[in-house]
């Protein structure tokens, strides 16, 4: 805080601390580049000030330039009554002049101590055997190759990440989004005719049965794939304008965002790199994932990858933020044909991002707003979870 001219700084609780419950306020303060600021503390009771100001000089001071030094004031310096609770207090300059700027920081009321323990009797008690086990399939991993399974005995091994949002298994192409200049990039392989055998998802599927893991495959949910085995971009510059950045291998694929830098690129065709898919799509995969591998040998799969950010990395598909009823609706409808073929399979999801996804949707952003207000004010993943019940 800036020391003149009487300024305060002001700390508030509602709830109001009891005084008598504690034997003093402690905090660290630093003189900034002048030092011996002239500062008192007062508490505060139901909005206004009560009691005695303190010097805080007379506790731990003089602020030092240049260092911090502890400030503790006994609770009886303050002279209010031990029963009042203090909801907040003000540290305030006692000068008109400009004294410069000090720093404040962990404020803490220390505690009483306790008083002695009598009488007390100790009974050990076996401790009881446990009643759960933990699952094994704790143990995994993103993207493990043989090698690293071989060494490490991970139990499971996941095909996830951005890139396999808009995977199409079928040709063996991965739209890279955002992470890459939105490229759809076709994956080496060793002969297109054999399509949709010998694709990366095979290998990797293969690569984690043969280490004795169980793979985890992520599935497409937004709706979109690539639409062939050409490289493609979302965001050539010639059909859509000069931008930010290119990629230096292929100038004409840009980020998406304007030359001036925080301005996105919109209006963009999706069919520039991608078909629209639906959950057929998905379950057509599964289908030749049971061929190749055989019934059941691939339980767990994922239902797309952080649908929650959807809006930003894979925006040249999918602008719009996601909103708690587009998470579930397409999630029904996935799981539901799926589920319908395939009884057995665990289906995971939604694989949120962060902590911000699971307590508001993309469309409310990351705080309370009427897309939760409109869903009773449950949080998305306690929405999300709701929903799941009732069709559980």
């Amino acid at each position: 805080m800036l020391v003149s001219n009487w300024t305060a700084l002001y700390m508030h609780n509602d709830q109001g601390v009891l005084t008598s419950s504690f034997t003093a306020l402690q905090f660290k303060a630093h003189g900034g580049s002048v030092g011996n600021q002239p500062l008192l503390i007062q508490l505060i009771v139901s909005g206004n000030p009560a009691g005695s100001y303190v010097d805080i000089n007379a506790y731990g001071g003089p602020l030092q330039a240049g260092k911090w030094v502890t400030i503790a004031i006994p609770m009886t310096s303050f002279n209010i009554p031990a029963s009042t609770p203090a909801t907040g207090f003000w540290l305030q300059s006692n000068t008109a002049n400009d004294a410069g700027t000090a720093y404040f920081d962990d404020f803490v009321f220390l505690s009483k101590p306790l008083p002695p323990p009598s009488n007390i009797t100790v009974t050990v008690m076996p401790a009881p055997k446990p009643t759960y086990t933990l699952s094994n399939m704790l143990f995994g991993i993103n993207w493990a190759s043989a090698a690293q399974l071989a060494a490490n005995k991970y139990t499971a091994n996941r095909w996830g990440g951005n890139a396999v949002t808009r995977y199409a298994w079928d040709l063996d192409v991965q739209n890279h989004a955002s992470d890459w200049f939105f490229e759809g990039i076709p994956n080496p392989i060793a002969d297109e005719s054999k399509l949709p055998y010998g694709t990366s998802s095979d290998a990797f599927i293969n690569t984690t049965l043969q280490a004795g893991a169980e793979p985890i495959v992520t599935l497409p949910m937004i709706g979109w794939s690539p639409k062939d085995r050409t490289y493609r971009w979302s965001f050539s510059v010639a059909k859509y304008g000069a931008q930010q950045k290119t990629d230096p291998y292929h100038t004409d694929a840009g980020n998406g965002i304007k030359t001036d830098g925080k301005t996105d690129v919109v209006g963009n065709d999706p069919t520039d790199t991608d078909r629209p898919i639906d959950p057929s799509y998905v379950v057509k995969w599964l289908d030749h994932i049971t061929e190749a591998f055989g019934p059941d040998k691939v339980k767990y799969f994922e239902m797309d990858n952080e649908p929650g950010l959807w809006s930003s990395t894979h925006r040249d598909v999918h602008p719009a933020p996601l909103s708690y009823d587009e998470l579930w609706n397409r999630t029904l409808l996935y799981v539901s044909a799926i589920k319908a073929k395939y009884p057995n399979v665990k289906l995971m999801g939604p694989v949120p991002w962060g902590w911000c996804a699971y307590l508001y949707s993309p469309q409310d952003g990351c705080s309370a707003g009427p897309d939760q207000a409109a869903h009773g004010g449950l949080k998305f993943m306690e929405y999300y979870i709701s929903k799941v019940a009732e069709h559980k």
